[in-house]
């Protein structure tokens, strides 16, 4: 037998024969069988409690559903149950980002805390002294803030910084003798992103447009999950093909240990 899922409904009816009909007529199967135990009324509203297959609610029956203007579901298992599995695939990318982004911290440090100042929403005010510490800082970022993060351009933060005295100074003093210093000067003008320093440690290279369509449907997946929006066989099947996508290229970083 197929797993049952519990489906609670709130529909706008006179009666609750009306309601269940209803439900039947947007493609509920088994709605006109609930017991008087499955009903209640509230706020003027039938709630009708169902037990359906993952089979029997196929997406174009989620669809109407959301375009009725006369029902709406209140709780949903088998939505629930695909939120999980979104929640779990997120996680993958979201992990294997931000060790990523620990792994890049020789090259991005100097400018990390301009690009924590600037798009991390929940952050202390101190300034990581250490390692460590920046893991912490980098661990803090959400989900739905990293795309903004790797996208950062680390040259434009680098030339900001040079309008201080003190960061031309410091660019000098760095510099071995003049053409050293006209180097580093232009390299400053040269785009450099976050993700090309990632990209620059992957096994497998790849341009950040390839995958950033992805990683963005994946983060609305999971924010839709997290606010109990409905999650259709369609959105979970698409999440899990964005995860595998994104993986192939993240997952394999080149060691400088081995």
């Amino acid at each position: 037998m197929s797993k049952q899922y519990s489906i609670e409904f709130a529909v706008k009816a006179s009666t609750e024969l009306q309601a269940m009909d209803r439900l039947k007529d947007l493609g509920v199967k088994h709605a006109d069988e609930a017991k008087l135990t499955d009903l209640d009324r509230q706020a003027g509203l039938f709630i009708i409690n169902t037990s359906i297959s993952e089979d029997e609610m196929p997406d174009d029956i989620y669809n109407k559903i959301s375009k009725a203007k006369d029902v709406f579901i209140l709780s949903d298992q088998l939505s629930e149950s695909r939120g999980h599995e979104v929640f779990k695939l997120a996680l993958q990318v979201e992990r294997q980002l931000k060790k990523l982004l620990i792994c890049v911290l020789p090259e991005t440090e100097k400018v990390l805390m301009d690009i924590v100042s600037t798009h991390q929403k929940h952050n202390t005010r101190s300034i990581p002294t250490g390692r460590i510490e920046w893991c912490k800082k980098i661990h803090d970022f959400s989900f739905g803030e990293i795309p903004s993060v790797l996208e950062k351009d680390m040259s434009q933060l680098a030339r900001d910084k040079l309008n201080t005295g003190e960061a031309m100074l410091l660019l000098i003093t760095e510099s071995k003798d003049f053409d050293d210093l006209k180097l580093r000067a232009e390299t400053l003008f040269e785009a450099k992103t976050i993700w090309s320093s990632i990209n620059s440690i992957l096994e497998k290279p790849v341009q950040y447009e390839h995958i950033s369509g992805a990683l963005n449907k994946i983060i609305k997946a999971r924010n839709d999950a997290a606010h109990q929006n409905t999650i259709t066989k369609k959105m979970f099947d698409e999440t899990k093909k964005n995860q595998k996508h994104i993986t192939s290229y993240i997952s394999g970083i080149k060691s400088t240990y081995r």
